[in-house]
């Protein structure tokens, strides 16, 4: 399994940023500098910081992670994406019910980054080709200076750039999808083969689709 690549979905955030080379029109210089902003934050330890440079459609795609924790069952957990599955599951059986009973997507994420680690790899993160259309902007994810698959959607909110994490789901469903494939096996078991191996849990597959509550 691409270990490195699912991390890279999951703490993507962690990374020290540097400087993009695409600045030619006051747009990209202002996504860019959200970006770096951004990314600064959550390398110093700063959630209340970056979630300023937020998407609101990404704090709601959290509110959904969050609920789905909650109260899913597996037949509508199956009617999701294998990428977003996942991530539901790992919140499952990372936490008790009551963390989540009182959680919210702002909650969550500032205090996922506050307590995040600094990156100890230095690798570079930065934005490159930019393709701006009014309220919109996709821009591709350089690493160490070179081009990778993976891009990064910008909506314009109240006049300013915002980070929609939620555009790097298609890769990695596309990813996840692929290995699945090479080893032949189910969906769950990949599922619980990944939680393994991110957070050494070991969840049967009886217990894995129970939801932490009843509606």
């Amino acid at each position: 399994m691409k270990y490195n690549f699912l991390c890279l979905l999951f703490h993507l955030l962690y990374f020290s940023p540097c400087s993009s080379q695409d600045k030619n029109t006051p747009d990209t210089a202002a996504i860019n500098s959200v970006f770096k902003n951004y990314t600064d934050a959550i390398q110093k330890g700063q959630g209340p910081e970056a979630i300023k440079y937020i998407s609101r459609k990404t704090l709601d795609y959290y509110d959904t992670l969050i609920f789905h924790a909650l109260y899913s069952d597996e037949k509508k957990l199956n009617k999701i994406n294998i990428l977003t599955r996942t991530a539901i599951l790992r919140m499952r059986h990372t936490q008790p019910v009551t963390y989540w009973d009182t959680m919210t997507a702002r909650k969550l994420m500032e205090q996922m980054w506050s307590n995040s680690p600094p990156d100890q790899t230095n690798t570079q993160v930065s934005l490159a080709n930019c393709k701006i259309d009014h309220f919109t902007a996709i821009c591709a994810l350089e690493l160490n200076d070179e081009l990778t698959e993976m891009k990064f959607l910008f909506n314009k909110e109240n006049d300013e750039w915002k980070i929609d994490i939620t555009s790097i789901n298609e890769i990695g469903v596309e990813e996840m999808q692929k290995d699945i494939k090479r080893r032949n096996i189910s969906e769950t078991d990949y599922i619980i083969l990944t939680l393994e191996n991110l957070e050494n849990i070991k969840v049967s597959k009886e217990k894995l689709y129970v939801p932490l509550k009843k509606r």
